[in-house]
């Protein structure tokens, strides 16, 4: 995925409805207390109110599927974290991870400029 994108989203079913959570293990934090970031808990209020500028999450109604959304895909971290990194979705008995990549798009210098030296 490209930095900057706004059409990312991680979906994870679920067997159970008791403790949902997604975490997040960025690439790149500024505080190591970030290193292992709940996102949500379903035990803990939902999205963490902290991080509600760089995610959204929805429940597909009745039904244990949840859609993270990210909204701003980045590489460096701005004031927190990296939305780049390893998702890690839990419940009683089940565990996904995913990884999520983003790369940054460079433009090539003018090569033509170069040869004709």
């Amino acid at each position: 995925m490209y930095e900057g994108a706004t059409a990312a989203t991680i979906t994870c079913e679920f067997n159970y409805a008791n403790d949902v959570n997604f975490r997040l293990l960025p690439f790149a934090f500024t505080d190591n207390s970030l290193s292992n970031v709940l996102l949500y808990g379903v035990s803990g209020g939902g999205l963490n109110p902290s991080f509600s500028e760089f995610f959204s999450i929805e429940q597909l109604q009745g039904t244990l599927h949840y859609t993270l959304f990210i909204l701003n895909a980045t590489i460096s971290p701005s004031n927190s974290i990296s939305t780049a990194g390893v998702y890690w979705c839990t419940d009683n008995e089940s565990e996904f991870l995913i990884q999520l990549v983003v790369i940054r798009k460079y433009a090539l210098p003018n090569l033509n400029y170069y040869l004709n030296l």
